[in-house]
């Protein structure tokens, strides 16, 4: 940060009674800032003497920032804003989660004349209006080569149409000072009023939005000090401004590294406060280098297992490495079983409980070593597994992603199942998306896999997400990626566990839909669907496009069934409006079964759902024989080949019951007779019923 450049853009930062979170800003802020001139200011309000010595002490730390105590507030920001070409607004409870240059966003700004200002806290993330407590569903964005977002605010929604702010955006002097001139202010509340009440004078001239593709920032409400307004903020009586005040006296200090990687879900997002005391003085130890890899290590409430995993990671033949365990606020006994081996190569960190995505950026932001290899805490590696991975990725500096070519199950003991996984060779990253997008689920696993560091400098980190950031992680960056498949490796020891808890199914399905839904947007539409290539008509391309889009959608809500299938079934019904949508452009044909009524079109659903069958996928099927028992009419087969597609799946129940609906129909239906058999005989009923 720059204090005496007069063309620095301005940092204003905004602080009432919030000294340590007013650091904590600082703090973020100098982590993460590359690139670009700033100078910084803190217009900050103290009502007691103990908040105007802790902003003292503040000041006394930071020199190079100017402070300023808050009196005419309207004047002071009106001589503020004289003082340099652009401003970026602050406040005390902002934290920096991620690096970003400041000057790809005044260059942004010069550039995009129309653009009304560059945020900071929006991206593709945002999905959630913290202070109207509702989801907020993305605008059309356009992106630049370089990862630069741009949408029409006009037309957006919530947070993404809020194109004047106070808490985290890029604005030019001069359209500050013409949207305040002659108007009434006197606190960063009513600032903010006085811009958002203007929006509409710069609809015409500034109709964009500028913003990274992730946050950069976010605001923290974790506790309300002005009464200004009626603010959603946290209840949590320990972050209580007196409460941090307290702490704050005592040395104590907000752990901004905690948070490095953090991918918010809005502007505003409640998250726990990490703190940090000071460290006592003392001679600073010998350099040491660095080692090959990193472990990493994921635990919640892992007592019972992560002893035989931490074992087999200490018992590795490839001695050059660091075992990084990172504690998502485990509530059992899984520190005590950590802290009980004795090796220096264990580094252990304790977070609060923020789920696996989370944890696992903590341990990507602490790492030292130039690959991570992941270990989940209840599977084991056989002791020559990362010697493997390491000769296999020796000589291979252009590739990012070593994963191996099949995990062993075992049970919970640790006895090895007889089972494996195989997974596909992805050395052409492009092979990767159609697969991703038609099966919703990733075919590389994340657990044995080892990591480049710098792929997660170069692409950023998991968005934290209750589960499948993996999943997420390769829908963003497939394309980004070079993977090798490791044929000769020694076993990666999975745990298989059949179990699951339905919420968490429930949390999959929701952010695997949201994903997919984000790969159609993002995405040409040849890269997810291949086949497209050989259809010249752009008109039957589109149509065909989102026939497929739509059919994925519908067959993973086959897939997952009942309450579960919901997130897909709705983003099939967008698509389906889409794809009726593109029908009405052109005459359609009467071999299109998506424009055929009553008995015609039960039938070609029923000749599409055996076509299906043939090709080997049940969930399309499945999907045709749903249109066609829509349409009401008897057809022939129609339950039968329900039963087919439901067996195919593993859902016995259901295709029982479809079975018995073809019997009903038709009692001497052979075929079905025959596979109802065969399907009592898996659940271990009599054949002779």
């Amino acid at each position: 940060m720059n204090p005496a450049d007069q063309d620095s853009l301005l940092a204003l930062i905004f602080s009432k009674d919030r000294a340590m979170q007013l650091q904590g800003v600082i703090d973020s802020l100098r982590r993460h800032l590359r690139g670009g001139d700033l100078r910084v200011a803190v217009l900050f309000k103290a009502t007691t003497d103990r908040h105007r010595r802790q902003y003292e002490h503040v000041k006394e730390r930071n020199t190079d920032i100017t402070f300023i105590p808050e009196a005419d507030f309207r004047a002071q920001i009106l001589r503020l804003l004289d003082l340099a070409p652009g401003v970026l607004f602050l406040v005390d409870d902002n934290l920096f989660v991620r690096d970003f240059d400041l000057a790809r966003v005044t260059q942004y700004l010069t550039s995009q004349p129309t653009a009304a200002g560059f945020s900071l806290r929006l991206g593709m993330n945002v999905r959630y209006d913290y202070m109207h407590d509702r989801p907020t569903r993305p605008p059309r964005f356009e992106r630049s080569a370089d990862g630069v977002l741009r949408w029409d605010w006009r037309t957006a929604e919530h947070d993404f149409a809020y194109p004047l702010e106070v808490s985290s955006s890029v604005y030019r002097r001069a359209d500050l000072q013409a949207l305040l001139a002659g108007q009434a202010f006197n606190n960063p509340n009513q600032l903010e009023g006085v811009l958002a009440a203007q929006a509409g004078r710069i609809a015409q001239e500034r109709p964009w939005l500028l913003s990274f593709e992730q946050s950069v920032t976010f605001c923290n409400p974790v506790n309300l000090v002005q009464t200004v307004c009626v603010n959603r903020a946290g209840v949590d009586e320990r972050y209580r401004a007196d409460q941090l005040a307290a702490l704050f006296d005592e040395g104590v200090r907000i752990d901004v590294q905690a948070y490095d990687g953090f991918v918010p879900t809005g502007c505003h997002q409640e998250v726990p406060l990490v703190f940090c005391r000071p460290q006592p003085v003392c001679e600073e130890p010998p350099a040491q280098r660095a080692p090959a890899v990193t472990i990493e290590m994921v635990t919640y409430n892992s007592a019972d297992t992560i002893g035989r995993a931490i074992t087999s990671a200490l018992g590795q033949t490839f001695g050059d490495f660091e075992l990084m365990i990172v504690d998502d606020g485990s509530t059992d006994d899984t520190e005590c079983v950590v802290r009980s081996f004795d090796d220096g190569r264990i580094r252990y960190i304790r977070q609060p409980h923020r789920h696996a995505a989370a944890a696992r950026n903590r341990a990507l932001a602490e790492a030292h070593g130039e690959f991570i290899l992941v270990l989940d805490s209840d599977d084991a590696l056989s002791p020559e597994y990362l010697a493997d991975m390491m000769a296999a990725a020796a000589g291979e500096n252009e590739v990012d992603f070593f994963y191996p070519s099949k995990l062993t199950l075992v049970d919970e003991t640790g006895r090895a199942l007889g089972r494996e996984w195989s997974y596909s060779d992805f050395g052409d990253s492009r092979t990767l998306p159609p697969v991703l997008f038609r099966t919703g689920r990733s075919p590389i696993p994340n657990p044995g896999s080892l990591i480049r560091r710098s792929l997660f400098e170069r692409v950023g980190s998991y968005e934290e997400v209750e589960t499948v950031e993996d999943f997420v992680f390769l829908c963003r960056h497939a394309l980004q990626i070079r993977f090798r498949r490791v044929d000769l490796h020694r076993p990666y020891y999975y745990r298989f566990s059949g179990m699951g808890l339905s919420h968490r199914f429930q949390s999959r399905n929701e952010i695997t839909a949201r994903v997919l839904d984000e790969m159609v947007r993002d995405y040409r539409p040849q890269a997810l669907c291949p086949p497209l290539a050989e259809i010249a008509d752009p008109r039957l391309r589109t149509q065909v496009y989102y026939e497929y889009v739509m059919m994925t959608f519908y067959a993973l809500a086959q897939v997952h069934g009942g309450r579960f299938g919901t997130p897909f079934r709705c983003y099939g019904d967008h698509y389906r409006a889409r794809l009726l949508e593109s029908l009405t452009l052109r005459p359609p044909s009467s071999r299109c079964l998506w424009m055929l009524v009553g008995r015609a079109r039960a039938e070609a659903m029923v000749a599409a759902a055996q076509r299906a069958l043939a090709a080997d996928e049940p969930d399309h099927a499945l999907v045709y024989l749903d249109e066609a028992a829509n349409e009401q009419q008897d057809v022939a087969d129609l339950e039968y080949g329900r039963a087919v597609a439901l067996a195919r799946l593993g859902q016995v129940d259901r295709a029982l019951e479809a079975c018995e609906r073809q019997l009903r129909r038709d009692p001497d239906h052979a075929r079905a007779r025959t596979l109802r058999r065969s399907l009592l005989e898996q659940r271990g009923v009599g054949a002779g019923v």
